[in-house]
């Protein structure tokens, strides 16, 4: 039975499974780390309705006054992306002064949705070299079976780019599912198995894949649903081996802490490099193997993007360090020229906090300038720790 579809992209940094893939009630966990929401579908609507691509463009389509997002933003995760547009106000202001052209205002719910769209930019439809894939299907012995016939019967179906055309993800989902077959095949006929590394599970599936759409118009693909993924993280036994459970060990890698791998196909090589190893295991702890359907392999994907790419929680004690630093009490300590940020009921998770400050940074720079103090600079794990700082001196009489 499918897992039923969520209106919300709603994930949690880090979920309550035990070893056995069951859910354990681990509220106090959930309540403590913030969730990512945010719709990318959505958020490329905002991208472009609020003018972003006018200054900024996407794989070279868009204005170029700005760098170009499909780079500048690659690997900085969903809080530093809040971090680095709020860090580069000070020249945003430049180029829209010059524009005659004022800053458009972001609600809490728009940031969110925007800020999923630039992180997933270059996750689901990373470009990769259709003559490389070429060289590539070459080179690792696609061929022996997927293009040619031995002692004349076909070993697996012809493939190539025309005859098979299918979108990045849809290919790895049908290489996994016949991945312990191909395998055994393969052990049999004494071929070695390839391995891929780098871009190039990228460049092999731009070469049996489709021709990839640009992300910023409005029939443009989007990744899949992560709250589906995570449903079928649980559902089909992944949560099993790969989550830390109650003993403080993982059968497998622990994917909520291990390698951060930055796009759809490094994680779809990534499984496929571990998949005789995962078969071998699961075999041996009587699990059948896990198939995937539709658009399933997509939402997985997209959810084990996003457990890494969110920060877990601040803490307190640093924040209150670069409140002091980066002079913010000059403004929003109480009598301040600045709200009150210890009374500010949207300061829920750093998205929001940087939709506010956002939202007020024409009105803080001319602070800052009269002050003669610099434009605040933040790394992601600033904005973590700001955010947990007010949230503990909110829950506190504050004079």
């Amino acid at each position: 039975m499918k897992p039923k579809r969520s209106s919300r992209w709603i994930v949690s940094a880090w979920l309550g499974l035990s070893l056995c893939g069951a859910s354990v009630p681990s509220f106090a966990i959930l309540q403590e780390i913030p969730s990512v929401t945010g719709n990318p579908t959505r958020g490329r609507d905002v991208f472009v309705e609020k003018g972003c691509l006018s200054c900024h463009a996407v794989r070279g389509a868009g204005g170029k006054i700005g760098p170009d997002l499909a780079a500048a933003l690659v690997g900085k995760g969903i809080v530093g992306i809040a971090a680095a547009m709020l860090n580069h106000y000070p020249r945003m202001s430049e180029a829209l002064r010059e524009k005659k052209t004022n800053l458009p205002s972001l609600s809490p719910a728009e940031m969110d949705d925007l800020v999923a769209y630039l992180l997933f930019i270059d996750f689901a439809r990373e470009p990769g070299s259709v003559e490389m894939g070429r060289v590539l299907f070459r080179r690792k012995g696609c061929t022996k079976c997927h293009g040619s016939t031995l002692g004349g019967q076909s070993l697996g179906p012809p493939l190539g780019r025309a005859t098979f055309a299918a979108p990045p993800i849809l290919v790895a989902q049908d290489m996994w599912n016949h991945g312990a077959k191909m395998t055994t095949k393969m052990l049999e006929l004494n071929v070695p198995r390839a391995t891929f590394e780098g871009h190039e599970m990228a460049d092999l599936l731009a070469f049996l894949g489709g021709p990839t759409e640009p992300l910023t118009g409005s029939g443009a693909p989007t990744p899949g649903d992560p709250v589906l993924g995570r449903d079928l993280f649980e559902s089909k036994g992944c949560a099993r081996c790969h989550l830390k459970g109650a003993t403080g060990e993982a059968v497998g890698p622990d994917l909520a802490t291990g390698r951060w791998y930055k796009t759809a196909t490094e994680i779809a090589g990534a499984m496929w490099n571990h998949g005789p190893a995962m078969w071998t295991r699961m075999t041996a702890m009587k699990v059948s193997l896990p198939e995937f359907d539709d658009d399933q392999m997509a939402h997985l994907i997209a959810y084990l993007y996003l457990l890494r790419s969110a920060h877990g929680p601040g803490v307190p004690e640093r924040g209150a360090k670069l409140w002091r630093e980066k002079h913010c009490a000059h403004c929003h300590d109480k009598g301040g020229p600045g709200p009150d940020l210890f009374t500010e009921e949207q300061l829920d998770t750093p998205i929001h906090f940087a939709a506010g400050m956002w939202n007020h940074a024409p009105r803080m720079q001319a602070f800052v300038a009269d002050a003669g103090l610099a434009w605040p600079v933040f790394a992601a794990s600033d904005v973590d720790d700001l955010v947990s700082y007010l949230q503990q001196q909110r829950a506190e009489p504050h004079p």
